[in-house]
């Protein structure tokens, strides 16, 4: 499942968020890619929408997200997503090893958050 976000404004593809290792019932991965230029309020705004919207096509309970990347696990923080998990060493990225961080966001606090959040 794959969802794109343009920029209305200048008709550009800002990035997208895509669902894979889809669990029907149970969970799924969640990925995300925005062009550096959409870093920020549009690509959160991208993020939170596909979440929302992957809960019931998906009909999963949660949706897990994996990365070695700080700013892409403060991005998940922002968009509803619990940390975890922390895998030390875990990967390699151009020769050093990395920390893999672990998110979750569940149907139930997205469901809370979403009406809380700002």
């Amino acid at each position: 499942v794959l969802y794109i976000a343009q920029n209305l404004k200048t008709d550009e593809l800002a990035g997208m968020v895509w669902f894979d290792d889809i669990q029907p019932g149970y969970r799924a991965a969640a990925n995300v890619f925005f062009r550096r230029r959409s870093w920020g309020a549009p690509a959160l705004e991208g993020s939170r929408l596909a979440l929302g919207h992957a809960f019931e096509p998906l009909g999963v309970e949660s949706i897990w997200a994996y990365t070695p990347w700080k700013h892409a696990v403060r991005h998940a923080q922002r968009a509803g997503m619990m940390p975890v998990a922390l895998l030390p060493g875990f990967v390699r990225v151009d020769g050093q090893a990395r920390d893999i961080h672990v998110l979750r966001l569940r149907r139930e606090d997205f469901e809370r958050w979403a009406t809380t959040a700002p």
